[in-house]
């Protein structure tokens, strides 16, 4: 007889993300902006320009959110006959892999309205963890690129299509996802 416990560390991730950006769509206020190419005025609610606490939560959201993700898809790779056998490392990142995924179980990719969303959140997370782009000054009239990208919009928008890549999965591949709506487990026992 064996048996083994797993972290659920998706399902950790992905509820700290989540609690994170609750906390910070308290925090947000609204800043001007205006569309470089229209030339038009946008209100946007978003982090402070100097408020360290609400942008370091956006940041924790959106890292949270990408790595929960990544942890849920490899989860899906370990588990989905599909993948059987096949290298993961070969695929170029969780994107390469979610079209994969879909595409060897009969999921449309290309129909999934949320799927430009999930792939903005891997740039973003990509930009954060890579880039090492400083603040400039881009005038009075804009904001800067960190209060559009965690624009309330932008983050819920990430913050749906996470949710419902996770759905669409683990409806597909048979996968718990009852921690969706809050039922969060800290562990998977096997027997």
């Amino acid at each position: 007889m064996s048996y083994g416990y797993r972290l659920n560390v998706e399902q950790l991730l992905l509820k700290n993300a989540n609690n994170s950006w609750l906390e910070t769509s308290r925090n947000l206020v609204s800043v001007k902006h205006s569309d470089p190419e229209t030339a038009k005025d946008i209100t946007l609610m978003s982090p402070a320009f100097d408020d360290e606490k609400t942008i370091s939560l956006c940041i924790q959201a959106v890292l949270g959110w990408a790595i929960a993700t990544e942890a849920f898809v490899n989860l899906a790779w370990q588990n989905t006959s599909s993948t059987a056998g096949l290298e993961e490392k070969e695929f170029k990142g969780t994107v390469e892999k979610i079209k994969y995924i879909c595409k060897t179980n009969g999921i449309n990719y290309g129909s999934l309205k949320w799927r430009d969303d999930l792939v903005e959140l891997f740039k973003l997370r990509d930009y954060l963890v890579h880039y090492k782009d400083p603040i400039t000054y881009i005038g009075f009239s804009f904001a800067p690129k960190y209060q559009l990208d965690f624009c309330r919009q932008n983050m819920e928008r990430y913050q749906s299509s996470v949710m419902s890549l996770m759905e669409v999965l683990g409806g597909k591949l048979g996968m718990d996802v009852s921690f969706l709506t809050g039922e969060y487990d800290l562990l998977y026992y096997n027997e």
